[in-house]
């Protein structure tokens, strides 16, 4: 007859510690691995809870808050790049070969060469390597848009759908006449070449029927003075507005000013609507690349 074996509460204790030592350290490792390069214009921008600013390293589980500016994190080893919109909080990571964001409030853009999630508060997005996907949580529910590829979308319920992009790529092509050359949103070459990328940070608002749209050109983090860029809004009654032409600054931020000359029509909108704005060139040594198709910003 077996003897039982007794375990003494001394002994469960050991193993709880030990265990507990075990998971610290895993965590403690995981949160000791950088994630990527802070790409930000200097602006308001919180890595857990403290400032930082151009060139910080992100760790793994590191959470994102902005204020008034994107926050662009250029992904280690070729792994593309997140853009995190103002007035967000993200924590983000990478596990292996697959990149990991939640969104807790705001937007985040993936652009990425590697497989990515993006967890909302009511559902989880899939989506396979090389995609360009935004996730928007707002008031009403998250917003899936995605440009390139279908993603995958599982809801609370555990009901599972497919979002396919043409919905959002029919939005792009109205905004960008048909023919216009559309690179590839993953740039060719290595992706960490901070001299490689450029990304055009927008904010739109409209006050009374006046539709101001501001915002900056960077390139490796550093804005870029003298870029031209181009804007065209489309209304939601499908009415396109542009094209609008102006220049960055000394400090690479551009203002398309419904007084200037040319600008006539930014006084009058009396709807909501998306302005996507495109730089034309970003200096002699510096290509826009990843964020060659433009950044948005809805209004309402």
């Amino acid at each position: 007859m077996k003897r039982k074996r007794h375990v003494t509460l001394p002994s469960l204790i050991a193993v709880v510690v030990a265990l507990g030592a075990i998971t610290v350290w895993s965590q403690s490792d995981s949160k000791a691995t950088p994630f990527g390069e802070l790409l930000t214009n200097g602006r308001f921008v919180l890595v857990n809870g403290a400032p930082a600013g151009r060139g910080s390293t992100i760790f793994n589980d590191s959470e994102i808050r902005t204020g008034d500016t994107t926050a662009f994190i250029n992904i280690l080893s070729g792994g593309g790049v997140l853009s995190i919109a103002p007035g967000s909080r993200v924590k983000i990571t990478r596990r292996q070969a697959r990149i990991i964001a939640e969104v807790l409030q705001g937007s985040v853009t993936v652009r990425s060469r590697l497989a990515s999630t993006v967890i909302a508060p009511d559902r989880i997005i899939e989506s396979e390597p090389n995609n360009l996907y935004t996730v928007s949580v707002l008031d009403s529910g998250t917003k899936v848009e995605s440009l390139l590829k279908s993603v995958k979308v599982a809801v609370t319920n555990g009901v599972t759908e497919t979002i396919a992009a043409q919905a959002s790529q029919a939005l792009t092509d109205v905004v960008a006449p048909v023919g216009t050359p559309k690179p590839s949103p993953v740039q060719q070459g290595p992706v960490t070449d901070r001299g490689e990328n450029c990304f055009v940070d927008v904010r739109c608002k409209r006050i009374g029927t006046r539709l101001e749209v501001r915002g900056e050109v960077t390139c490796g983090g550093t804005p870029v003075a003298g870029v031209q860029v181009q804007m065209r809004v489309i209304l939601t009654d499908r009415t396109v507005l542009g094209p609008f032409t102006t220049t960055t600054n000394a400090t690479g931020d551009y203002f398309f000013d419904p007084d200037a000359p040319g600008n006539a029509a930014l006084k009058n909108v009396t709807t909501g609507g998306i302005a996507t704005v495109q730089a034309q060139e970003c200096g002699d040594d510096c290509a826009i690349a990843t964020d060659s198709t433009g950044n948005r910003c809805q209004f309402l």
